[in-house]
């Protein structure tokens, strides 16, 4: 039976509350109609409820989820700032389901069309009468914007789809387009320190980030490198893939020269530095 959420608690925490048979057909009817995303898995990882909440959410519809794998290749793949697959290690689910206490963990979900987003998720046993684990719930929701550092100093950051032609002749104007929108879509998402994203050209974007004299730019160019490089771009069951270079500069101290800054970070892309996006 579904058991009530512990009283005070906001309407975030009341759906992480909640426990039931992983079976349980009024815990699934609630479960579908509330607002948060969340799914439920059994002691094998496999996807056994995915409410409507979710399909919004992530873009995967139900019939595309069920009876899948959590950690299948083709579905949301968390990971972390380091780009690692967590579903290998780390995962905050199977560790629910291995220890039965709760966990919250900030990650990087996969959206159906293949870009990253932040997201905090908590992961919560469901136990059998007996007290053993019956499987886990998930719940998730858009992470928190970091709150903007004091905008006393600035970089740039400048990427680019490499032999741009060539990716056009391979996949069509079509998987070009998807690989310019989830490159875009994960640096709008993933951008740090108060960043501001533009798209320059056809194949080419330019971030530019706010933080304090000397924060590691450095750092945040292979951080966000790592979440692009963690793509998956479905096209007609194939994964468009391409190279991306990046490269970076500090404007100078009275932030007027954001011209030479942007031609710094050209030329430093050049070929130092980058990854093969799109591919399993």
């Amino acid at each position: 039976m579904l058991t009530s959420p512990s009283a005070g608690l906001d309407a975030e925490d009341s759906l992480w509350e909640m426990s039931a048979a992983v079976d349980d057909a009024e815990f699934r009817c609630w479960l579908d109609g509330a607002g948060e995303p969340a799914y439920l898995v059994d002691p094998a990882r496999r996807i056994v409820f995915w409410n409507r909440a979710a399909e919004q959410f992530t873009g995967f519809l139900r019939q595309q989820i069920l009876g899948r794998f959590c950690a299948d290749g083709d579905l949301l793949v968390h990971c972390d700032d380091a780009g690692a697959n967590l579903c290998h290690a780390g995962c905050p689910l199977a560790g629910t389901l291995a220890d039965g206490r709760r966990r919250a963990q900030r990650v990087y979900l996969r959206h159906a069309e293949g870009y990253r987003l932040p997201v905090l998720v908590r992961a919560a046993p469901l136990l059998n009468p007996d007290g053993s684990i019956a499987g886990a719930i998930e719940v998730f929701h858009a992470a928190p914007a970091e709150p903007p550092p004091p905008p006393n100093a600035y970089g740039v950051i400048w990427f680019e789809i490499d032999a741009w032609e060539r990716v056009l002749h391979t996949y069509g104007h079509d998987g070009a387009r998807l690989l310019v929108r989830a490159v875009a879509k994960t640096l709008l998402h993933c951008v740090g320190r108060a960043g501001t994203v533009a798209r320059w050209g056809n194949h080419a974007f330019v971030t530019v980030v706010a933080g304090v004299p000397g924060f590691p730019l450095e750092a945040e160019v292979s951080r966000l490198l790592r979440l692009l490089e963690q793509t998956r771009i479905p096209w007609w069951g194939e994964h468009p893939g391409a190279t991306l270079a990046a490269g970076c500069a500090l404007l100078d101290p009275d932030g007027n020269h954001l011209e030479a800054a942007l031609s710094r970070a050209r030329q430093n892309a050049y070929p130092k530095r980058g990854v093969v996006i799109g591919c399993a």
